[in-house]
């Protein structure tokens, strides 16, 4: 049977003092919300080979994100009503405040996403993660641009993202390009 690896499974290993757990991925199911967890605890979640051990300590050396990290997630405790929010409202706020911390030091748009390329070479997106680029061409329009597959991952094809509302803009191709419009219409002249 598969080991289950929570949210609280975290948080336990975490005020062990523990930094960081190996899993076997054949032996473990972890929930969403473990790993969401593991990141707002800054805390590491590895796959190993089955000769390792499933939980293993790291030192406790306190990275300076984790510590910046716990201050804003004091700061969000210490706004709150008192024994009246749950841990998904606290990260949920901590999202939201590192998301708008970060868009403030990168001052422009950068494209961003979270994803993971499997052994077998399949690149896995999360499609909530997706942060557009400005697309530099389409001025005075925001147009937004995000290359998520590209030579990079070995693919001869890219793919990606592009989004943009009531905007013109002139589009020259000197490639092969496949388009699909996922919501709305697309005119072109």
């Amino acid at each position: 049977m598969k080991k289950l690896i929570t949210a609280n499974d975290i948080r336990e290993a975490h005020a062990r003092g523990e930094q960081a757990m190996s899993v076997v991925l054949r032996a473990s199911i972890i929930t969403p919300e473990a790993r969401e967890v593991a990141d707002l605890l800054g805390f590491t979640i590895t796959e190993c080979d089955e000769s390792i051990p499933v939980t293993a300590s790291v030192p406790a050396s306190v990275p300076a994100d984790k510590t910046e990290s716990q201050r804003i997630r004091e700061t969000i405790i210490a706004q709150l009503p008192e024994g009246q929010f749950t841990e998904s409202l606290v990260a949920q706020l901590m999202e939201k405040v590192m998301k708008e911390k970060q868009s403030l030091e990168q001052g422009a748009m950068q494209p961003s996403f979270k994803s993971v390329t499997g052994k077998g070479g399949i690149k896995v997106i999360d499609g909530s993660s997706v942060k557009f680029g400005r697309f530099d061409g389409a001025e005075p329009h925001c147009v937004g641009l995000t290359d998520l597959v590209t030579g990079d991952d070995g693919s001869s094809m890219a793919a990606g993202f592009m989004q943009w509302e009531n905007a013109f803009f002139p589009w020259t191709l000197n490639y092969d390009e496949i388009d699909m419009v996922l919501e709305g219409e697309l005119h072109v002249r």
